[in-house]
């Protein structure tokens, strides 16, 4: 269950900051942004600790700054740090690529198949 607590505060502030963000100033500076993020990961566990108990609004407070610390190493860490910059591995396009066939063959499937059609 306290699982459940870490990943509801995690998406929780994600999706309360979609909010907030935009009636603050200056939300461009990511430093903002990110304290933004914790100002609200606090709120959440505050509020989730009055209403459904401190252990469960200390779960959500940990879930939202997961949130606000993931957003940290994007913005901060992935310039320098290739492997997290794109969650599709875009960074590493020559590990993600196939050997080609040569000789012009575009699918080996359709080597040779000629000689097993049924006419």
């Amino acid at each position: 269950m306290d699982a459940v607590y870490v990943t509801g505060g995690f998406f929780a502030t994600r999706f309360a900051a979609g909010y907030v963000l935009p009636m603050l100033p200056m939300t461009e500076q990511p430093i903002v942004r990110i304290a933004a993020k914790g100002a609200v990961a606090w709120g959440l566990g505050f509020l989730g600790g009055k209403f459904i108990g401190q252990r469960s609004g200390q779960l959500l407070m940990l879930g939202g700054l997961v949130e606000a610390l993931s957003d940290a190493v994007r913005t901060f860490v992935s310039p320098y740090v290739p492997a997290l910059a794109d969650d599709s591995m875009g960074s590493y396009p020559s590990l993600m690529s196939y050997p080609t066939m040569g000789d012009g063959y575009s699918n080996p499937y359709q080597v040779g198949q000629s000689e097993f059609d049924e006419v």
